[in-house]
Protein backbone atom coordinates (compact mmCIF):
# COMPACT_ATOMS: atom_id res chain seq x y z
CA UNK A 1 0.00 0.00 0.00
CA UNK A 2 1.29 3.24 -0.57
CA UNK A 3 2.51 5.53 2.00
CA UNK A 4 1.43 8.82 3.02
CA UNK A 5 3.60 11.78 1.15
CA UNK A 6 5.77 12.24 4.32
CA UNK A 7 6.67 8.83 5.09
CA UNK A 8 7.25 7.86 1.65
CA UNK A 9 11.10 6.48 1.08
CA UNK A 10 13.22 8.32 -0.76
CA UNK A 11 15.37 7.01 -3.94
CA UNK A 12 19.08 8.26 -4.05
CA UNK A 13 19.95 10.72 -6.39
CA UNK A 14 21.12 9.40 -9.62
CA UNK A 15 24.68 10.34 -9.40
CA UNK A 16 24.67 8.04 -6.12
CA UNK A 17 22.95 5.32 -8.54
CA UNK A 18 25.53 5.50 -11.14
CA UNK A 19 27.88 5.00 -8.65
CA UNK A 20 25.75 2.02 -6.99
CA UNK A 21 25.63 0.34 -10.55
CA UNK A 22 29.52 0.66 -10.68
CA UNK A 23 29.71 -1.62 -7.68
CA UNK A 24 26.52 -3.67 -8.65
CA UNK A 25 28.95 -4.85 -11.66
CA UNK A 26 31.63 -4.95 -9.53
CA UNK A 27 30.03 -7.90 -7.62
CA UNK A 28 29.39 -5.74 -4.49
CA UNK A 29 27.16 -7.63 -1.97
CA UNK A 30 26.43 -4.25 -0.45
CA UNK A 31 24.91 -2.45 -3.50
CA UNK A 32 22.64 -5.26 -4.46
CA UNK A 33 21.12 -4.82 -0.83
CA UNK A 34 20.72 -1.50 -1.53
CA UNK A 35 18.65 -2.03 -5.10
CA UNK A 36 16.79 -4.99 -3.37
CA UNK A 37 15.64 -2.30 0.01
CA UNK A 38 15.09 1.25 -1.98
CA UNK A 39 13.84 0.26 -5.25
CA UNK A 40 11.56 -2.75 -3.63
CA UNK A 41 10.16 0.19 -1.35
CA UNK A 42 9.58 2.74 -3.99
CA UNK A 43 7.69 -0.02 -5.91
CA UNK A 44 5.37 -1.08 -3.28
CA UNK A 45 5.07 1.80 -1.17
CA UNK A 46 5.91 5.10 -3.53
CA UNK A 47 5.37 4.48 -7.27
CA UNK A 48 1.61 4.99 -9.33
CA UNK A 49 1.16 2.22 -10.96
CA UNK A 50 -0.40 2.55 -14.59
CA UNK A 51 -3.67 0.38 -13.65
CA UNK A 52 -5.85 1.31 -10.63
CA UNK A 53 -6.86 -1.96 -9.44
CA UNK A 54 -2.48 -3.34 -9.27
CA UNK A 55 -2.58 0.25 -7.22
CA UNK A 56 -4.68 -0.47 -4.48
CA UNK A 57 -3.59 -3.96 -4.36
CA UNK A 58 -0.81 -4.98 -2.14
CA UNK A 59 0.24 -8.26 -3.12
CA UNK A 60 0.78 -7.18 -6.62
CA UNK A 61 2.91 -4.47 -5.47
CA UNK A 62 5.06 -7.21 -4.00
CA UNK A 63 5.54 -9.29 -7.29
CA UNK A 64 5.72 -6.13 -9.15
CA UNK A 65 8.37 -4.81 -7.34
CA UNK A 66 9.80 -8.71 -7.17
CA UNK A 67 9.42 -8.48 -11.05
CA UNK A 68 10.99 -4.83 -11.64
CA UNK A 69 13.67 -6.35 -9.17
CA UNK A 70 14.26 -9.63 -11.75
CA UNK A 71 14.37 -7.53 -14.82
CA UNK A 72 17.14 -5.20 -13.22
CA UNK A 73 19.66 -7.84 -11.94
CA UNK A 74 19.11 -9.63 -15.50
CA UNK A 75 22.03 -10.75 -17.68
CA UNK A 76 24.08 -9.14 -15.12
CA UNK A 77 22.70 -6.15 -14.56
CA UNK A 78 22.41 -4.87 -18.36
CA UNK A 79 19.83 -3.14 -18.05
CA UNK A 80 21.16 -0.56 -15.42
CA UNK A 81 24.56 -1.42 -17.08
CA UNK A 82 23.13 0.29 -20.37
CA UNK A 83 21.59 3.16 -18.17
CA UNK A 84 24.78 4.21 -16.82
CA UNK A 85 26.71 3.77 -19.96
CA UNK A 86 24.25 6.42 -21.67
CA UNK A 87 24.15 8.92 -19.33
CA UNK A 88 27.87 8.54 -18.55
CA UNK A 89 28.30 9.01 -22.76
CA UNK A 90 25.90 11.94 -22.35
CA UNK A 91 23.53 9.98 -24.64
CA UNK A 92 20.41 9.65 -22.34
CA UNK A 93 19.09 12.43 -19.53
CA UNK A 94 16.98 10.44 -18.20
CA UNK A 95 17.49 10.50 -14.36
CA UNK A 96 16.84 6.77 -12.37
CA UNK A 97 14.13 7.47 -11.11
CA UNK A 98 12.80 8.04 -14.58
CA UNK A 99 14.59 4.85 -16.04
CA UNK A 100 12.89 2.82 -13.19
CA UNK A 101 9.18 4.45 -13.90
CA UNK A 102 9.69 2.76 -17.34
CA UNK A 103 10.78 -0.67 -16.20
CA UNK A 104 8.18 -0.63 -13.53
CA UNK A 105 5.27 0.52 -16.36
CA UNK A 106 6.18 -2.16 -18.66
CA UNK A 107 6.43 -4.80 -15.92
CA UNK A 108 3.19 -3.89 -14.09
CA UNK A 109 1.22 -3.96 -17.64
CA UNK A 110 3.02 -7.37 -18.30
CA UNK A 111 1.54 -8.47 -14.65
CA UNK A 112 -1.88 -6.89 -15.26
CA UNK A 113 -2.09 -9.07 -18.91
CA UNK A 114 -1.10 -12.21 -17.19
CA UNK A 115 -3.90 -11.58 -14.35
CA UNK A 116 -6.58 -11.16 -17.14
CA UNK A 117 -8.77 -8.66 -15.16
Amino acid sequence: MRCPSALRPKLRSTQEWLTTVAALTAGDGDALATLRREVGAHVEQVAVLPVAWLDACEAARRMIARGVLGCLEANDFSVLQEWRGRVLRGREHASFARMLKTVILFVSLQYAGRAGR
